[in-house]
């Protein structure tokens, strides 16, 4: 692939859920390997934030690459991986039309995010064994909605934690978390649909601190992963996208592809 590659208007397809698994694969594994286009990437979350927080529609807007020669003047992938907290931020104003609009959305966007970490955390220190069915699914039937929970083991993720998190106010969520052989944590949390998300596809962050969005039916998806190899989470948020959507496993080749990256990956920072 030429330096050119990729172009501006395949980073925004790329941010907006529009390429296919293997592209978008591609495209991961190129912004992980050359920090001037996580630059782009981190700048397109701030561009489309900025404009979608002053547009009552959900009209898609298509940005203008920079200038020839010149960078944009913003903030670097590595100030926006300083926190997970910060990455998150970007991301609920991205996907959620601005906080202004959905603050409760947002609250819980952020939440998701604290959960995830304190149970990596321990998730870690305690070596969990994976659930059982007897426990996977009354914590599902207790959930109460029709969620779609896709099979990762084809992904070579187990899970390792499942846990309703109740909060005053706020919807019930059905929190999800998978742990790989490279010591990575996954979390996958559903929870009835939020105002602002749309059924494509929405990523934000960096390597270090990724997370995704999506709507499938009456449900809102938020998948969450920190420290994994880009490409893979990548190909783990496509493949569960298109299998909460379809309500079907995940494909042949999104497993196959998964198994080829597992093997590359290097492990997860503790």
């Amino acid at each position: 692939m030429s330096e050119a590659w990729p172009t501006w208007e395949t980073l925004n397809a790329y941010m907006d859920g529009e390429l296919s698994t293997a592209e978008a694969a591609k495209v991961a594994r190129a912004v992980a390997e050359r920090p001037p286009l996580a630059d782009q990437i981190a700048h397109l979350s701030r561009l489309k934030a900025t404009i979608r927080s002053s547009m009552d529609s959900d009209a898609t807007v298509e940005l203008p690459p920079p200038a020839r020669g010149h960078r944009w003047p913003f903030l670097t992938a590595g100030v926006l991986a300083a926190t997970l907290a910060v990455a998150l931020v970007i991301a609920a104003a991205t996907f959620l039309g601005g906080g202004k609009q959905s603050p409760l959305a947002l609250d819980l966007l952020d939440d998701a995010s604290l959960v995830h970490r304190s149970w990596a955390e321990q998730s870690r220190a305690t070596n969990q064994a994976p659930i059982s069915s007897s426990t996977f699914l009354p914590a599902l039937d207790r959930f109460g909605a029709d969620a779609y929970v896709p099979d990762l083991i084809s992904a070579e993720l187990t899970l390792t934690e499942v846990k309703l998190v109740k909060q005053d106010d706020y919807p019930t969520i059905l929190h999800l978390g998978y742990s790989d052989e490279k010591d990575c944590r996954v979390s996958l949390f559903i929870l009835p649909v939020q105002r602002g998300l749309t059924d494509r596809l929405m990523q934000t962050g960096t390597s270090l601190a990724r997370t995704y969005v999506w709507r499938a039916g009456t449900l809102s998806y938020f998948l969450l992963a920190d420290g994994m190899d880009p490409e893979r989470i990548s190909l783990i948020a496509h493949g569960v996208f298109d299998s909460t959507r379809h309500r079907l496993p995940l494909t042949a080749e999104t497993r196959d592809a998964l198994t080829r990256n597992l093997a590359k990956a290097t492990p997860c920072p503790a």
